[in-house]
């Protein structure tokens, strides 16, 4: 996949070093120097490619080894192997490590594993030259939510924005220095691999760890079809799922942080894909929240095909910073954030090597029309006097309307939908 001059940032234009601010911190100036291993050959390739890919296949192949090791070698019963490994993983998941919100070492993410993964993919964060995520250089960076698009079976393009040595590591380390991805609350509850997603930097996904995030000033990637996106992926198909997906623009709100839509071009393409089951798979997602994708690569393994994937960032959306969002204050920067991720993908899919007759699906919600905002209006209302109290819920939601109003436009924030009489 080519990588075309409309996305190949400028050298001219973006200097290789940042100069030092008051903001900038030893440890953020070790990231422009902090060593990328070079990425193993041969062997030793093969193998870290076949364990990234298959994470889950070699965890289930650990457990399976384990428990014949116990029963045939120790002479233990099965029960006794169950019983071991189940304390294990229970010891695990009961460490409240997941809270951590610090970010990961820049040496691993220049570890040689993760060197061989880009490599392999030839995996690649571009910023166009008119995308400026650090535009103050003497104050603190902003806070950002990245939204990570599509999912596929891993989510690489999350991946791409943490690897060291990438652009923006290159052009915005105070920014790249404060980043932290955030995967599904399920990996965590998976021994092992919840050990190597920690240590990588990787946190939950859960709105209380997003929020410690963002509040000590650092920025987040989510991917945001998470498990529903996830079962969906088919090779070829560009398809995003936004359906009920609004909380990440109210955390940007309430947080005060920007919206950024990326897209990572070839993800979808790195796997085949089954369909069995489908109605069955469907259900565990819609009801436990389980994605059991049928998925397979090179020689029928979890190693992916080795085709490149381009991670494009889009420029910044700013959005009202608020305590209590106005639906309206949602819907509209909801829409900005969907047509912008949309514009991206047009923009840049030629210099993927994309066909011009290749497009993206976004399933979203609706436009709201104003009788839908209304009774959004009115639920919101109700929601802050059952949380404030009359008095104080009924003043907050003037503010919070005003405040609609003045960003929005008096046309553009409806009254409240009065409650319907009983007969």
């Amino acid at each position: 996949m080519p990588r075309c001059k409309t996305v190949v940032p400028s050298e001219e234009r973006r200097p290789a070093v940042v100069k030092r601010t008051e903001w900038a911190s030893p440890e953020e100036e070790a990231v422009m120097v902090s060593r990328v291993e070079e990425p193993a050959c041969g062997l030793l390739r093969f193998w870290i490619i076949l364990i990234t890919g298959g994470t889950f296949h070699v965890f289930l192949a650990y457990s399976l080894i384990g428990c014949l090791f116990s029963e045939f070698v120790l002479g233990w019963p099965w029960y006794m192997s169950l019983g071991a490994f189940l304390a294990a993983y229970i010891t695990c998941v009961s460490i409240a490590a997941t809270e951590r919100v610090g970010a990961p070492d820049p040496h691993i993410r220049g570890q040689q594993a993760m060197a061989t993964l880009r490599d392999y993919l030839s995996l690649k964060c571009v910023i166009p030259d008119d995308v400026d995520l650090d535009p103050k250089p003497e104050q603190q960076p902003p806070s950002y939510i990245f939204g990570s698009h599509p999912h596929g079976i891993h989510a690489f393009g999350c991946s791409a924005l943490n690897f060291a040595g990438n652009d923006m590591a290159r052009y915005f380390p105070r920014v790249w220095h404060r980043l932290t991805g955030a995967i599904a609350s399920v990996i965590f509850r998976v021994p092992i691999v919840r050990e190597v997603m920690l240590a990588h930097g990787y946190r939950d996904a859960s709105r209380a760890v997003c929020e410690k995030i963002l509040r000590e000033g650092r920025s987040v990637v989510l991917v945001l079809g998470g498990e529903q996106e996830s079962i969906r992926t088919r090779g070829g198909e560009d398809a995003v799922w936004l359906k009920n997906r609004k909380g990440f623009v109210r955390l940007a709100m309430r947080e005060g942080a920007s919206l950024v839509p990326t897209y990572s071009f070839g993800l979808v393409d790195i796997y085949d894909y089954a369909l069995p089951l489908q109605a069955l798979r469907m259900w565990m997602v819609n009801t436990l929240r389980v994605c059991v994708p049928i998925f397979w690569g090179v020689a029928g393994t979890p190693c992916p095909y080795e085709r490149p994937v381009t991670t494009v960032v889009g420029a910044p959306i700013h959005v009202e910073w608020t305590l209590h969002p106005h639906p309206a204050l949602v819907e509209d920067a909801y829409c900005r954030y969907v047509d912008a991720l949309e514009r991206l993908y047009e923009t840049h899919k030629a210099a993927a090597g994309y066909p011009a007759d290749r497009n993206l699906h976004v399933t979203r919600d609706p436009p709201a029309s104003k009788e839908t905002l209304a009774n959004e209006a009115a639920a919101f209302r109700a929601r802050l006097i059952h949380k404030l109290g009359p008095e104080d819920g009924r003043i907050t939601f003037a503010d919070a309307e005003q405040r609609a109003r003045d960003a929005l436009g008096e046309d553009a924030v409806p009254a409240p939908a009065e409650p319907k009489k009983e007969r």
